[in-house]
């Protein structure tokens, strides 16, 4: 949905900064940060076309029914503007954050943006389990994702990109942890090969896990 995955970008930016405490105070401008980087090159090839092909398949379901009709040629460029501007809005304000010493203040951030996105889900259930089209929801269509490919395409993504996400998460993460005060450590062949194993397994539990919620949910009527 166009409405979670806008703040969801920020929220990707901003982690990731917060991942990388030990290369960002000694960064010069955020341009230069591999976290950055790598960032971007996982919206670039990962959440910007996933988030634009949900637009153009389900693009009823994906506006959350405000758009009546074939969606306006501009909407999808103008969406991975927006995902890709607002990803760096998340990390350079994280990386700011970070060099005015005031981790604190994006951790909260953080922490409070993560229960915001699904809560918002829970607010907005009505246009998250059902998908067709605005005229249908319209009419008081009832609830259908998991009979619907959509279902299934929201569980390969996740699939994907939640692994994804949690390496370059980790590998920043875990380099922080090893190295010390005013050097940054280089991971070892095995080191970088487990935190690639553990956002796999992490990754896609999360993905198993949130599929059964959405069938538990389905089945209990809740």
């Amino acid at each position: 949905m166009v409405q979670i995955d806008l703040p969801w970008a920020v929220l990707i930016g901003a982690t990731l900064a917060e991942a990388d405490q030990v290369q960002i105070p000694a960064d010069r401008t955020v341009f230069q940060n591999r976290c950055f980087v790598m960032g971007a090159a996982f919206m670039a090839l990962l959440f910007n076309p996933s988030a634009v092909y949900l637009l153009w398949r389900y693009p009823a379901w994906e506006t959350q029914y405000w758009i009546k009709g074939a969606i306006p040629y501009w909407l999808p460029p103008l969406d991975l503007a927006a995902l890709s501007f607002l990803y760096f809005v998340g990390f350079w304000w994280g990386y700011k954050r970070i060099q005015g010493n005031a981790s604190k203040t994006l951790r909260i951030f953080n922490r409070s943006l993560t229960f915001v996105i699904p809560f918002a889900v829970v607010l907005n259930h009505r246009q998250f389990f059902f998908v067709g089209t605005y005229d249908e929801f319209a009419a008081g269509a009832g609830a259908n994702l998991v009979h619907t490919s959509l279902f299934r395409d929201l569980i390969v993504m996740a699939a994907l990109l939640t692994p994804a996400y949690l390496y370059v998460y980790r590998y920043f993460w875990f380099q922080g942890k090893k190295s010390g005060s005013g050097t940054v450590a280089s991971l070892s062949h095995a080191e970088n090969l487990r935190q690639l194993l553990t956002s796999i397994g992490i990754g896609l539990g999360v993905a198993a896990i949130s599929a059964g919620f959405v069938l538990l949910v389905w089945h209990f009527k809740i």
